[in-house]
């Protein structure tokens, strides 16, 4: 009877409930600049800057995984960079659920406006 009681006991215990953390990540493509590098070339004794790269897009999603994990996963181009720009945690499981909203938001649509990754 002591044994059912302590399986029981883990079974309810809070530590026992699942929770995720979810990251807003931002995707910011570049336009390539036909050389390939962003530093500076030196001609004779004086050094021409490139120009920074144009940005040509952005997106804004919602991922399990944090901005170096997104990039080991997922695919990601050499004029792509990911940035970190927000977090939170959820309790419950995915299970191909909509992730919880961010507490931290202002509006409803500013949650809404980012997708998942999970659908």
């Amino acid at each position: 009877m002591l044994r059912y009681f302590f399986i029981l006991l883990l079974a309810l215990s809070p530590a026992s409930f699942a929770e995720y953390r979810v990251f807003e990540l931002e995707i910011t493509s570049y336009a390539d600049n036909g050389n390939g590098t962003d530093t500076a070339s030196v001609t004779g004794a004086t050094a021409v800057t490139s120009p920074a790269p144009e940005e040509t897009g952005k997106k804004t999603l919602l991922s399990t995984l944090d901005p170096e994990q997104y990039r080991g996963y997922h695919t990601i181009q050499p004029n792509e960079k990911v940035r970190y720009i927000s977090t939170w945690r959820c309790k419950g499981r995915t299970t191909g659920k909509d992730y919880c909203p961010n507490p931290k938001a202002k509006t409803e649509g500013e949650v809404a406006a980012a997708p998942s990754e999970n659908k």
